[in-house]
Protein backbone atom coordinates (compact mmCIF):
# COMPACT_ATOMS: atom_id res chain seq x y z
CA UNK A 1 0.00 0.00 0.00
CA UNK A 2 2.41 2.70 0.52
CA UNK A 3 4.67 1.74 -2.48
CA UNK A 4 1.46 1.94 -4.62
CA UNK A 5 0.83 5.51 -2.68
CA UNK A 6 4.43 6.45 -3.24
CA UNK A 7 4.10 5.78 -6.91
CA UNK A 8 1.27 7.61 -7.44
CA UNK A 9 1.82 10.63 -4.92
CA UNK A 10 5.46 10.70 -7.55
CA UNK A 11 3.19 11.06 -10.68
CA UNK A 12 1.14 13.41 -9.51
CA UNK A 13 3.75 15.77 -9.27
CA UNK A 14 5.69 14.87 -11.86
CA UNK A 15 2.07 15.79 -13.64
CA UNK A 16 1.84 18.87 -11.90
CA UNK A 17 5.54 19.65 -12.82
CA UNK A 18 4.98 19.30 -16.50
CA UNK A 19 1.85 21.27 -16.59
CA UNK A 20 3.61 24.21 -14.74
CA UNK A 21 6.56 24.09 -17.18
CA UNK A 22 4.50 23.73 -20.51
CA UNK A 23 2.69 27.40 -19.44
CA UNK A 24 4.85 29.83 -21.05
CA UNK A 25 5.11 32.90 -18.50
CA UNK A 26 2.48 35.87 -20.02
CA UNK A 27 4.80 38.16 -21.43
CA UNK A 28 6.74 35.22 -23.45
CA UNK A 29 3.28 33.82 -24.50
CA UNK A 30 2.34 37.75 -25.43
CA UNK A 31 5.54 38.07 -27.31
CA UNK A 32 5.45 35.09 -29.08
CA UNK A 33 1.57 35.89 -30.11
CA UNK A 34 2.45 39.18 -30.88
CA UNK A 35 5.09 38.25 -33.17
CA UNK A 36 3.31 35.51 -34.43
CA UNK A 37 0.74 37.72 -35.98
CA UNK A 38 3.13 40.16 -37.15
CA UNK A 39 4.70 37.76 -38.74
CA UNK A 40 1.51 36.73 -40.70
CA UNK A 41 0.79 40.37 -41.92
CA UNK A 42 4.17 40.92 -43.40
CA UNK A 43 4.50 37.21 -45.69
CA UNK A 44 0.74 38.06 -46.72
CA UNK A 45 2.22 42.39 -47.38
CA UNK A 46 4.99 40.97 -48.70
CA UNK A 47 3.36 38.24 -51.49
CA UNK A 48 1.14 41.15 -52.51
CA UNK A 49 4.10 43.27 -53.14
CA UNK A 50 5.87 40.80 -54.85
CA UNK A 51 3.26 39.61 -57.26
CA UNK A 52 3.12 43.16 -58.64
CA UNK A 53 6.55 42.50 -60.04
CA UNK A 54 4.64 39.99 -62.64
CA UNK A 55 5.19 36.59 -60.79
CA UNK A 56 2.05 34.34 -60.24
CA UNK A 57 1.35 33.85 -56.96
CA UNK A 58 2.89 30.34 -56.03
CA UNK A 59 6.40 32.10 -57.21
CA UNK A 60 5.75 35.51 -55.07
CA UNK A 61 4.87 33.23 -52.19
CA UNK A 62 8.05 30.62 -52.43
CA UNK A 63 10.12 34.19 -52.84
CA UNK A 64 8.78 35.92 -49.78
CA UNK A 65 9.13 32.53 -47.72
CA UNK A 66 12.42 32.07 -48.86
CA UNK A 67 13.35 35.46 -47.91
CA UNK A 68 13.41 35.29 -43.93
CA UNK A 69 15.86 38.13 -43.84
CA UNK A 70 13.91 40.66 -45.28
CA UNK A 71 10.40 39.81 -43.01
CA UNK A 72 12.19 39.22 -40.28
CA UNK A 73 14.97 41.72 -39.65
CA UNK A 74 13.89 44.27 -41.87
CA UNK A 75 10.26 44.70 -41.63
CA UNK A 76 9.64 43.46 -37.91
CA UNK A 77 11.14 47.17 -36.79
CA UNK A 78 8.37 48.81 -36.76
CA UNK A 79 6.14 46.30 -35.39
CA UNK A 80 8.52 45.98 -32.39
CA UNK A 81 7.79 49.64 -31.77
CA UNK A 82 4.58 49.70 -31.45
CA UNK A 83 4.65 46.21 -29.71
CA UNK A 84 7.28 47.96 -27.13
CA UNK A 85 9.94 45.35 -27.47
CA UNK A 86 13.27 44.85 -29.06
CA UNK A 87 13.56 44.47 -32.63
CA UNK A 88 15.88 41.58 -32.12
CA UNK A 89 13.67 39.41 -29.83
CA UNK A 90 10.87 39.97 -32.27
CA UNK A 91 13.13 39.27 -35.66
CA UNK A 92 14.18 36.28 -33.67
CA UNK A 93 11.03 34.96 -33.47
CA UNK A 94 9.44 35.29 -36.61
CA UNK A 95 12.59 33.85 -38.04
CA UNK A 96 11.91 30.83 -35.35
CA UNK A 97 8.46 30.24 -37.21
CA UNK A 98 9.37 30.38 -40.36
CA UNK A 99 12.67 28.64 -40.17
CA UNK A 100 12.01 25.33 -41.72
CA UNK A 101 9.76 24.71 -44.80
CA UNK A 102 9.16 20.86 -43.80
CA UNK A 103 7.32 22.14 -40.64
CA UNK A 104 3.38 21.77 -40.48
CA UNK A 105 2.69 25.61 -39.70
CA UNK A 106 4.59 26.98 -42.35
CA UNK A 107 3.41 24.65 -45.03
CA UNK A 108 -0.23 25.25 -43.80
CA UNK A 109 0.52 28.91 -44.44
CA UNK A 110 2.29 28.27 -47.51
CA UNK A 111 -1.12 26.62 -48.89
CA UNK A 112 -3.52 29.11 -46.81
CA UNK A 113 -2.07 31.85 -49.15
CA UNK A 114 -1.81 29.87 -52.31
CA UNK A 115 -5.75 29.23 -51.87
CA UNK A 116 -5.69 32.81 -51.06
CA UNK A 117 -7.35 32.42 -47.38
CA UNK A 118 -7.73 35.78 -46.05
CA UNK A 119 -5.49 36.96 -42.82
CA UNK A 120 -7.27 36.15 -39.66
CA UNK A 121 -7.70 32.69 -41.11
CA UNK A 122 -3.95 32.61 -41.63
CA UNK A 123 -3.50 33.70 -38.15
CA UNK A 124 -6.10 31.62 -36.43
CA UNK A 125 -4.34 28.83 -38.29
CA UNK A 126 -0.78 29.43 -37.81
CA UNK A 127 -0.48 31.31 -34.48
CA UNK A 128 -3.35 29.14 -32.65
CA UNK A 129 -0.48 27.05 -30.85
CA UNK A 130 0.82 30.38 -30.06
CA UNK A 131 -1.35 32.38 -28.64
CA UNK A 132 -3.60 32.10 -25.51
CA UNK A 133 -5.62 35.21 -26.23
CA UNK A 134 -7.49 36.27 -28.93
CA UNK A 135 -6.45 37.62 -31.98
CA UNK A 136 -5.96 41.53 -33.11
CA UNK A 137 -9.15 42.39 -33.63
CA UNK A 138 -9.57 45.82 -35.60
CA UNK A 139 -8.08 48.64 -34.40
CA UNK A 140 -5.93 46.23 -32.16
CA UNK A 141 -3.13 45.77 -35.34
CA UNK A 142 -0.12 47.37 -33.91
CA UNK A 143 0.00 49.79 -37.52
CA UNK A 144 -3.20 51.33 -36.22
CA UNK A 145 -1.79 51.57 -32.14
CA UNK A 146 -0.93 54.88 -31.37
CA UNK A 147 2.29 55.43 -29.59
Amino acid sequence: PHRVWAVMRGLWLAAGIATVAAKKHPAVQSLECEACQATVHMVIKRVKETKTEGLSATEAISKVLNDKDAICDKEMEFYAEKAQVKPEKLASRCKDMLKEEGYKSVQDLRAGLTAGAKRTGLTEKFCESRCDKKFWAKGEEPWKREL
